[in-house]
């Protein structure tokens, strides 16, 4: 696994996001992902169209209200948030400010943080710049309970 120093060029802010993705998405996947981020979530975590609702139960539900308007999930870890908008079925993606993860614990709170999500679900994912998946800055994989950057 690639070193904290390795890594730190990655979170410097340039006025873009960094995304979180794991692929191939089922709705079994959601729930379990709902389910997992339910407790760690607080009661104005959930915004639909900026106001504050609660987090639905269900990833159908969310899907609804997507039909005609914007949901987002707010998730805290370390300093920052993870946000995630639903944009697809088939994908999980968060995404997040480099800036606060920019230190060396808060980054290693991230990485377990994303760590738990991939274990739960059984799938690797990947940390990239915003909109890059094809060019991962680090992939977690939960088979080996490794990060590693990618080359």
């Amino acid at each position: 696994m690639k070193s904290f120093a390795e890594i730190a060029p990655e979170l410097q802010p340039d006025g873009a996001l960094r995304d979180f993705y794991i692929f191939d998405f089922s709705s079994g996947h959601w729930q379990t992902f709902l389910d997992h981020i339910r407790p760690k979530v607080g009661p104005t975590s959930f915004v639909i169209d900026g106001k504050i609702a609660p987090l639905p139960q269900t990833m159908e539900e969310i899907r609804r209200i997507w039909d005609s308007a914007s949901p987002c999930l707010s998730i805290p870890v370390a300093s920052g948030f993870l946000c995630c908008h639903f944009f697809s079925d088939t994908e999980l993606e968060l995404d997040f400010l480099p800036s606060n993860y920019c230190t060396e614990q808060n980054w290693n709170s991230l990485v377990n943080f994303l760590m738990e999500i991939c274990t739960r679900l059984g799938r690797s994912g990947i940390i990239c710049h915003e909109n890059s998946p094809d060019r991962p800055i680090v992939t977690i994989n939960p088979r080996s309970r490794t990060s590693r950057r990618a080359e």
